[in-house]
């Protein structure tokens, strides 16, 4: 059958309707993108003005980064560990769990996966990267076989790692 003028009219105001309700949907999705990234933006702008006040507030440095690291655990990690070179040479750990993290992994066993790669940044003093722990590391070109493969064995316990050196003085 073919259609009359009044089903051509009622067809296209359907499809008037329709144009307008996807205008709509896309303006919207639009909206929540503009919303979410002004949302991230204000989350990183606090974390570095927090940041900046923790960095200010004490001279102490283990303090400093102790605190450092309770921030960093609050807004973008489960878990921070500091391993800091002592004067004596001896390594003392602050480790600083979110209490999201899943209750079956311990930060006992993340630190005793990750060892090897914290001796060698500290030895090397070049960063580790494991934006993926199924995935060899990058920038690391001094992590020895060894230790990415004890990495890849033991990434049940996390999903990426960074493991970078900061220097005090002359001191790693």
């Amino acid at each position: 059958t073919a259609f009359n003028e009044a089903d051509l009219i009622f067809i296209n105001a359907i499809g008037n309707q329709l144009a307008v309700a996807l205008d709509r949907q896309s303006a919207r999705a639009g909206e929540v993108r503009a919303r979410v990234q002004a949302e991230a933006s204000e989350r990183r702008m606090r974390f570095l003005a927090d940041a900046s006040r923790l960095l200010a507030a004490s001279l102490d440095y283990v303090q400093a980064w102790e605190s450092m690291a309770q921030l960093a655990v609050r807004h973008i990690a489960d878990l921070c560990i500091l391993d800091i070179l002592e004067e004596d040479g001896s390594i003392r750990r602050i480790p600083v769990l979110s209490p999201d993290l899943p209750k079956d992994i311990t930060g006992k066993q993340i630190e005793d996966a990750l060892q090897n790669v914290v001796s060698e940044v500290m030895r090397t003093n070049s960063p580790a990267l494991y934006p993926d722990a199924q995935e060899p590391p990058l920038g690391s070109a001094d992590i020895t076989e060894s230790t990415k493969r004890s990495v890849n064995e033991r990434s049940d316990c996390y999903e990426s790692y960074m493991c970078v050196p900061l220097l005090v003085g002359s001191r790693t």
